[in-house]
Parts: structure tokens; C-alpha cells; sequence
């Protein structure tokens, strides 16, 4: 049996299976570059524990962070999570830089794991131009 998760991820909410997921972003060489945020929240818009990210595959070519941030949730307005949407709320963002000089493609594979013990395995394909 598969399971379904209702994420708010960068700027969808998505309905995906719980064992993975494709993410694409164009960035440019040598900026660094928010390629995805999570948030997982009460319907009070309280954080419910605190998502983490575990890298599975690092980039060939450039790096990766995470960082603790601040993100609008995008939740649909039949989630009862949907007023949350109207402020910014703690998040745990994916920052990515290429080298200046690099032009191409890189990927690289993370796992979230939320504070219930859910989890997501993403794979992120990023194309990078100058």
C-alpha cells in the first residue's frame, strides 16, 4: 500500500507518493539559490517539531546548505492549515551555488524527515546557465 503526503514545498503544495519526488530548478552559476523550503504545521500554524534533511548523494559540481528560514505556507483552501498562509513561518530551507565558471547540469538526492518520523526521499535536478 502507498502512502500519500500533502507537503508544502518551495511554492506548491503537492500531493506526492511518500517515497519520492522529482524537483527542478534553473539557477545561475556563482548565486547562491533557495531550490526548495519546507514547513509541517498544527492547524494553528505552530511548527510541529522541526523538519530535518539528510543529504543521500552530493552535487558533482556545486554545494548545498540548509538554513533555517522564513516562508509563506501555500496550503490549499481546503486544508483547514490554509489561514497559515497569510504570514511568513519558520522553515528549513535547500540553498544550492554552482561555481562561476560552471555551466550544465547537477543533481543531488536528499531525505526529509519530519518530527512524527515521516519521510521523503527528493531528487533534485538542477540546470545550470550564466
Amino acid at each position: 500500500m502507498k502512502r500519500f503526503a500533502i507537503l508544502t514545498i518551495g511554492a506548491l503544495a503537492l500531493a506526492a507518493p511518500a517515497w519520492a519526488q522529482e524537483i527542478k530548478a534553473t539557477v545561475i552559476a556563482g548565486r547562491p539559490t533557495k531550490v526548495s523550503w519546507a514547513v509541517y504545521l498544527n492547524p494553528d500554524c505552530t511548527r510541529i517539531g522541526k523538519t530535518e534533511f539528510r543529504f543521500v548523494a552530493l552535487p558533482t559540481h556545486g554545494k548545498v546548505t540548509i538554513r533555517d528560514g522564513r516562508d509563506f505556507p501555500i496550503y490549499p483552501e481546503s486544508n483547514v492549515r490554509h489561514v497559515c498562509n497569510k504570514r511568513a513561518v519558520p522553515s528549513v530551507q535547500i540553498w544550492y551555488q554552482a561555481p562561476r565558471n560552471f555551466v550544465g547540469t547537477d543533481r543531488f538526492r536528499t531525505i526529509r524527515i519530519e518530527s512524527d518520523g515521516s519521510t521523503l526521499e527528493r531528487e533534485f535536478l538542477i540546470t545550470v546557465v550564466q
